[in-house]
């Protein structure tokens, strides 16, 4: 059998092996957007990283405790820019791809600072369904289970819980809220909210952001494992920087 008779069969091979994976994350721009010609560096990155391996994706934006548990079910294959979930939820998680500098925003009329747990001391904060913000600090992820983080947390889901978690920072119904710096930015940029907030100090921590997939799917543990060769890929080739560069991400 010749070389060209060999390079042809292993292309369709591939053809063959090549499977769309479906995929969704939160309304978290600019790493997941709603918009389809610039859906989010984390789904472009996925997308060309599953390009690499030779399969294409789809995504969708859906709310982030809903898409955990159709990930979980297997109703989805995977879930785009998320953190290390609870172990109740074992996925089988990529390399990091990114990590997010989650900060304590307030209203800059406000003279409430962010500089740990004591400075939460009777402020009403607003936090999004499903996060673990654990990952942030146990300190901070105890507090919210305990009666006095209980009391004064305001705890949002659905399709735009940060936009509407903003919008009651500015009527005066929480005084803080904590979220994304570049999340923040892009928020204000597009005028999705009013530009009166600012960052009033951030967690030392910051948070890695995963492509997960579902434990439900047969090669799941073997595509998250191949992840990070593709992903080093495109970091050599230049084509994250050019990802990141689009949506004005620093890495």
């Amino acid at each position: 059998m010749n070389k060209y008779v060999i390079s042809i069969l292993i292309i369709f091979s591939s053809t063959i092996n090549a499977k769309t994976y479906s995929f969704a994350g939160e309304r978290f721009c600019p790493y997941t957007c709603s918009n389809p010609k610039a859906p989010g560096a984390m789904v472009e990155i996925t997308k060309s990283v599953m390009n690499e391996m030779g399969h294409k994706i789809s995504f969708e934006v859906l709310p982030f405790a809903r898409l955990l548990n159709l990930v979980a079910t297997g109703q989805l294959d995977g879930a785009i820019s998320t953190p290390k979930v609870p172990p109740t939820m074992p996925f089988h998680f990529s390399n990091p791809l990114l990590s997010i500098e989650i900060c304590m925003y307030a209203l800059k009329s406000s003279s409430f600072k962010f500089t740990g747990m004591s400075s939460l001391k009777k402020v009403r904060i607003g936090t999004v369904t499903g996060y673990a913000y654990s990952q942030l600090s146990k300190e901070f992820g105890d507090y919210l289970k305990r009666p006095e983080g209980i009391k004064l947390n305001t705890p949002l889901s659905g399709d735009t819980p940060n936009i509407r978690l903003f919008k009651m920072l500015q009527k005066d119904r929480i005084d803080a809220l904590p979220i994304d710096v570049n999340v923040a930015n892009y928020l204000i940029k597009v005028g999705a909210i009013e530009n009166n907030v600012e960052s009033r100090g951030c967690f030392k921590k910051k948070v890695p952001l995963y492509t997960a997939f579902s434990p439900k799917i047969e090669n799941g543990e073997d595509l998250a494992e191949s992840f990070p060769k593709a992903f080093d890929k495109l970091r050599k080739n230049g084509t994250l920087a050019q990802i990141l560069s689009k949506y004005g991400i620093k890495r």
